[in-house]
């Protein structure tokens, strides 16, 4: 009997689990986000669910959407995941062949040499204007619309050179970005397990509708995945 009050005792102060879907989970009826509750259980680890407040604190009767359990949907992303692991892989591979392309880096390099020609040969007429001013070679209205013109043409080139490098720039950026979400999709699938950095890298937001059908919008391809946990 006191074996049994005690496991009664620590069953009451047992934890809550961490929420990893925490502001990622929605209601497809009104969009609130859904609110967590566990189900305490005897025998067996307590169960989370999912429910919208809607009926009980917003509005009676305003959303007709029911519960989902915690580890219903944690499978449903796990399942979907495995299956979009492919399009990371695509899509990190694609970034690579870009970055690693011999033609548009030669390209780029060819422009950028141009460009700094083109900015060198602009500020020497820039620096002669002055010496054609004083020497009465030009007027003075003549050498402020040139020296404007020369500036324009200066800035412009040097825009030029700065857009071409922020572009590789952000196809490493964009590739290092992949290379992290096919690492944590890879972790998903040699784990089958999910967690809350795994969930904030992958997920930008997860959907129940009624009937339990999930909608999941990935953060790598802005679309998604819909599956009922029905079946």
């Amino acid at each position: 009997m006191e074996e049994l009050k005690n496991n009664h005792s620590q069953k009451a102060v047992n934890p809550y689990t961490e929420n990893i879907l925490k502001g990622k989970i929605f209601c497809g009826h009104c969009d609130r986000p859904l609110h967590r509750m566990r189900n305490p259980r005897r025998k067996t680890a307590d169960r989370y669910s999912f429910f919208c407040l809607t009926n009980t604190r917003y509005e009676r009767g305003g959303c007709d959407n029911g519960s989902i359990f915690e580890d219903e949907i944690i499978s449903v992303i796990i399942t979907s995941l495995k299956a979009q692991a492919n399009i990371l892989v695509d899509k990190k591979n694609m970034l690579l062949c870009s970055l690693s392309d011999k033609r548009r880096m030669e390209n780029d390099a060819a422009e950028i040499k141009s460009l700094k020609r083109y900015i060198e040969k602009n500020q020497n007429f820039l620096g002669g204007l002055y010496e054609s001013l004083i020497n009465n070679i030009i007027s003075a209205e003549e050498y402020q619309n040139m020296r404007n013109d020369y500036n324009n043409k200066i800035s412009s080139a040097v825009k030029k050179i700065h857009d071409i490098e922020i572009r590789q720039q952000e196809l490493k950026k964009q590739y290092n970005h992949y290379c992290d979400l096919s690492d944590a999709a890879d972790d998903i699938i040699k784990n089958n397990k999910l967690t809350r950095g795994l969930v904030e890298k992958l997920i930008d937001k997860i959907i129940v509708y009624k009937g339990k059908r999930v909608e999941i919008i990935f953060s790598f391809n802005n679309e998604f995945e819909e599956v009922c946990v029905n079946g």
